[in-house]
């Protein structure tokens, strides 16, 4: 039997699953993995280790993957090799990795630009509002003036009708004074011929 079927089997005899034998051996998943599925040999390092788990000699274990070693199309010992599937998925991350990093780049150009061009935008707003300020009086001296002509036009209209309506009155009274008048004329001039008749009979 080989390696990887001494490690499986002695796997399905602990219940254990080779992530499970992987802690308990103190191997990383992926070294202990292959050497499951006998894609490689455990490295001089490790043996110790796998010799504890299949409860096996040192000695004896180093000489089995000797063994191994020798038999053509062995795997070596150590990591997997990497295969094409592995390489071309690597190269993918790398170049989605590169994208990703354009776009933060981008992304982060882009914030500066904004943040360069916001105080323009403020400074801008801030004149606007100062200007506005500026012509907010004129505007309510304007109307303050536009409410006072028309109060006086008021004012002036307003007394106009006044005089219209005292107009009539004080005429009357002219012509009431002009009668009265004329009656004490009368009753003067009467009185004079009354005086005049007593005086030429006397």
């Amino acid at each position: 039997m080989s390696l990887s079927d001494d490690l499986k089997q002695r796997l399905d005899q602990l219940g254990l699953s080779i992530a499970a034998g992987a802690r308990k051996t103190g191997i990383s998943y992926q070294a202990f993995a292959s050497a499951v599925h006998g894609k490689s040999l455990p490295n001089e390092r490790s043996i110790r280790k796998y010799a504890k788990l299949l409860k096996r000699p040192v000695t004896q274990m180093r000489a089995q993957v000797e063994e191994e070693k020798l038999q053509p199309g062995a795997p070596r010992p150590g990591r997997p090799r990497k295969t094409a599937g592995a390489t071309t998925k690597k190269s993918a991350k790398k170049a989605a990795a590169k994208k990703t990093v354009k776009k933060t780049a981008k992304k982060t150009a882009a914030k500066k630009t904004a943040k360069k061009a916001a105080p323009k935008k403020t400074v801008k707003k801030a004149a606007a509002k100062k200007t506005a300020k500026k012509a907010a009086p004129k505007k309510t001296v304007k109307k303050a003036a536009a409410k006072k002509t028309v109060k006086k036009t008021a004012k002036k209209a307003a007394a106009k009708k006044t005089a219209k309506k005292a107009a009539p009155k004080k005429t009357v009274k002219k012509a009431a004074a002009k009668k009265t008048a004329k009656k004490t004329v009368k009753k003067a001039a009467k009185k004079a011929a009354a005086k005049k008749t007593t005086k030429r009979r006397r």
